[in-house]
């Protein structure tokens, strides 16, 4: 593949110039994203034992990034990002204690930020979906509803604060057709209809709003 041969040969120029220089932050921040990126392309073509050792190359110097600039929040939520990353291919893989654990710790990175807004929000929302599929993966449906549910709730509130957001109406559509599913799978037969049925009228209002996508 032409993008894994790109990404190798950018880590290889990237790597050559923080060895010159181990202590320039950005060098060290351009080889932990070129990894990451070779790692999304490993795992998009189902390689995932190669993608999680691209995403661990990346983890570790965002860590040490993290630990040489503990301050700077870039850097934290990169962090948070790259457990993603890590509990994402995890769940792939089906290995569903590794993919908690790095979901937990993105979510624990991302609620420390001690941010406001509608990013930091977004962020804590995505933390709080991630978590609750890797638990429905693993047939752990309470700690999946506990996450889901939070992750609505903060949707909830973005869509109510930024309403002709489609964006935003696309992924609480998503998280009531999660929520719908876990409740399906423990025998909650109602719930689920009435999760699944919210889903679609969302899924509904986005095709009013832009009938052309």
């Amino acid at each position: 593949d032409q993008a894994i041969v790109t990404y190798q040969e950018a880590i290889r120029i990237q790597e050559a110039l923080l060895e010159s220089a181990p202590d320039n932050a950005s060098y060290k921040s351009s080889v932990a994203n070129v990894y990451a990126s070779l790692g999304h392309v490993y795992m998009a073509i189902g390689n995932y034992e190669r993608a999680v050792a691209a995403n661990e190359a990346s983890l570790k110097l965002t860590k040490e990034l993290h630990q040489s600039y503990a301050d700077n929040t870039t850097y934290q939520a990169n962090l948070a990002k790259a457990y993603t990353r890590i509990g994402e291919v995890n769940r792939l893989r089906q290995d569903y204690d590794q993919a908690i654990a790095a979901h937990e710790t993105s979510l624990k990175l991302s609620q420390e930020l001690q941010d406001s807004g509608p990013a930091h929000e977004y962020r804590l929302a995505s933390a709080y979906y991630n978590l609750g599929i890797a638990h429905s993966n693993r047939r752990d449906y309470e700690n999946a509803m506990i996450a889901l549910q939070r992750s609505r709730d903060k949707r909830e509130a973005l869509l109510k604060l930024y309403p002709g957001n489609a964006d935003y109406r696309n992924l609480l559509a998503n998280v009531y057709g999660s929520i719908g599913t876990a409740h399906e799978r423990e025998g909650n037969y109602d719930e689920a209809i009435s999760a699944h049925k919210r889903s679609q009228e969302l899924k509904e209002e986005l095709l009013e709003s832009d009938p052309e996508n």
